[in-house]
């Protein structure tokens, strides 16, 4: 006899991530901080290393990353201020590893925005001007390669 596969088994691990990181975001934005935490947890538990990054170019960032900073802001909803910062402290760090742009001022904004809730000040001030150093950055790569397409 021939078993039955669940729904969960016939998906991509890195679909039942995203999937588990977008419910999350959206109960975080709901107001339901407990829920939109566990669907976090659950995203990175599905997360597959070895196809990490290959959803960066697919979908803007790295989901292993992308849900951390919400679930950060999560905890410090629920009470878990320490927590929160280094659970956004974290995702910091893995944004930094990968070196994508995008990821990485992402992860800047919402590191900012918990370590702000939490009246530190300095780590604020400390990743604005990191966002803009990378802002920048960005803008400087994208005018030299207009530069080299006007010259072809």
């Amino acid at each position: 006899m021939r078993k039955k596969r669940s729904w969960m088994n016939a998906l991509d691990p890195l679909q039942l991530s995203w999937a588990h990181a977008l419910q999350g975001e959206t109960l975080y934005f709901r107001g339901a901080f407990a829920q939109a935490r566990e669907h976090c947890d659950e995203g990175l538990v599905f997360y597959d290393p070895q196809q990490g990054g290959a959803d960066v170019f697919l979908y803007g960032h790295d989901v292993r990353i992308g849900s951390r900073p919400l679930r950060a802001l999560a905890l410090w909803h629920l009470g878990y201020p320490d927590q929160a910062v280094r659970g956004a402290d974290e995702a910091l760090a893995l944004a930094q590893e990968l070196s994508h742009p995008f990821t990485l001022v992402f992860t800047l904004h919402f590191s900012a925005v918990v370590h702000q809730l939490c009246r530190q000040v300095q780590a604020v001030q400390e990743r604005a001007e990191a966002t803009g150093g990378v802002l920048l950055a960005g803008r400087a790569a994208s005018a030299q390669g207009r530069d080299v397409a006007e010259e072809a």
